[in-house]
C-alpha cells in the first residue's frame, strides 16, 4: 500500500496524505449521516469513533508539514494544496452524507 501511495515524481505533493484525508472525510460523513451529530457528541463511543478512530486515520500533522514545506518555496502551490485537502474533505463528507441519506431525503 505504501508503494501505491508514494509520491509520484510528477505530482507536487504526496498523494497518500490526500487519499487518507479524503477517506477520513468520507467516513466521517457516513458516520454522521448514519447515527447523527447528537449521538456522536453525547455518546462516548461516538466521540471515540469520530475523534479517536477517524482522527487517528486522518493525517493533519502530515498535511500541515507538507503545506509548511511548500509554503517556503512555492506559496501558490501551498495554497492549492490546502484548498484541495480542505475542500476535498468537505466534498467527501457531503458525498457520504448524500449517499447515506443525511441530505435531501
Amino acid at each position: 500500500l505504501g508503494i501505491l501511495l508514494a509520491q509520484p515524481a510528477w505530482l507536487p505533493f504526496a498523494v497518500g496524505t490526500l487519499a487518507v484525508n479524503l477517506i477520513g472525510g468520507f467516513l466521517a460523513g457516513a458516520l454522521f449521516a448514519t447515527v447523527g451529530s447528537a449521538w456522536l457528541k453525547s455518546n462516548p463511543l461516538g466521540l471515540f469513533l469520530m475523534t479517536g478512530v477517524l482522527g487517528g486515520l486522518t493525517t493533519f500533522s502530515a498535511f500541515t508539514a507538507e503545506g509548511a514545506n511548500l509554503l517556503l518555496d512555492k506559496p501558490l502551490l501551498a495554497l492549492g494544496h490546502a484548498l484541495v485537502h480542505v475542500l476535498g474533505c468537505l466534498a467527501a463528507f457531503f458525498m457520504a452524507g448524500k449517499l447515506f441519506g443525511l441530505f435531501g431525503q
